[in-house]
């Protein structure tokens, strides 16, 4: 599973070099990997199922400057997916994309689905990881990312 997932990744890391003309800035471009997922079960309790054991097994290409999310799903890319860029990152505070298309970005969008990417403690200490959360309705992905190009 392991050596899988570094395939995948080593396919992903080229194929989003053949695609950097599409993205605004290198420095953007993130590949992201989920380490865990969990949805809202019936009683109320956050569980894992086996959609979260799917969730968990894509992975994401996220161009935070232009909002172009690529999902993968075992050998398949999806995408580019449009989403818009509510919030930019900075010191202090994460990047937020909700996807373009459903209605204009506003909260409820937000709340029920969007993508937050929190670079912030790197600007600051140089510690963790890049990490991202995906909301999407009752289902909650988390993972890793780090800078392609």
């Amino acid at each position: 599973m392991k050596l899988a997932r570094n395939v995948a990744g080593l396919a992903l890391t080229i194929l989003a070099a053949i695609l950097a003309p599409t993205f605004a800035r290198a420095s953007d471009l993130l590949q992201c990997e989920p380490i865990d997922a969990v949805t809202l079960g019936d009683d109320g309790r956050l569980e894992r199922n086996a959609a979260t054991n799917v969730a968990s097994t894509d992975g994401y290409i996220i161009d935070l400057s232009t909002g172009a999310v690529r999902i993968t799903s075992g050998s398949a890319i999806l995408g580019p997916a449009q989403w818009i860029v509510v919030q930019e990152g900075g010191s202090g505070n994460d990047t937020v994309l909700v996807p373009a298309g459903l209605e204009s970005p506003t909260l409820r969008t937000a709340a029920t689905d969007s993508i937050r990417v929190r670079r912030w403690s790197i600007e600051t200490d140089g510690q963790l990881p890049i990490r991202f959360v995906r909301y999407s309705l009752t289902t909650m992905i988390s993972g890793t990312c780090e800078a392609i190009m």
